[in-house]
C-alpha cells in the first residue's frame, strides 16, 4: 500500500460521509465528486408533518444491492421508509444525517415507528437502529 500523502482530516462533514455512500438520497454529489445542494427539507427535525412523498423516483433504488451503503437524509427517512424500502430485497447500510434531529433517540419515539424485530408496514422486519447507521 502506497503511503497517504494527504494532510490527516481535521473535520468530517456529513456531507462528505454522504458522498462516499454507494448510493444518496437525496443526491448532492451526482457525479460522485461535486456537491450540488438540494435544499428540500435540508436541516429539518423529524416530526409527523415531514412529507412521506419527497422521493421523485422511488424505482430508481429498487437495485440497491448486498452490502451497498446508502445515505438519506434523516428528514427523508419517512419517504425512503414508505417509497423505497418496500422495493429492496437487498441488505444494506443505512447511514443517515444533516439534521439537528438526535439518531435513534428521535426515531424511536417518532409517530409510526416499531420496535427492531417487529413487523414493519411493508412486511419486513424493523432495523435494529444503531448510534448512526443501523442494517436492515
Amino acid at each position: 500500500m502506497p503511503p497517504v500523502t494527504e494532510k490527516p482530516v481535521e473535520l468530517v462533514w456529513n456531507k462528505g460521509i454522504a458522498r462516499l455512500c454507494d448510493r444518496r438520497i437525496p443526491d448532492e454529489f451526482p457525479d460522485g465528486l461535486t456537491y450540488t445542494p438540494v435544499p428540500a427539507l435540508a436541516g429539518a427535525r423529524i416530526s409527523s408533518d415531514l412529507p412521506a412523498d419527497v422521493i421523485a423516483d422511488p424505482e430508481r433504488y429498487a437495485d440497491i444491492r448486498d452490502g451497498e451503503i446508502v445515505w438519506v437524509r434523516l428528514s427523508w427517512l419517512p419517504a425512503f421508509v414508505r417509497q423505497v424500502l418496500p422495493l429492496v430485497r437487498a441488505r444494506f447500510v443505512l447511514a443517515t444525517g444533516d439534521s439537528d434531529s438526535s439518531v435513534p433517540a428521535v426515531l424511536a419515539a417518532a409517530p409510526g415507528s416499531q420496535s427492531a424485530g417487529r413487523p414493519c408496514e411493508h412486511g419486513r422486519q424493523c432495523p435494529q437502529l444503531g448510534t448512526n447507521t443501523s442494517t436492515t
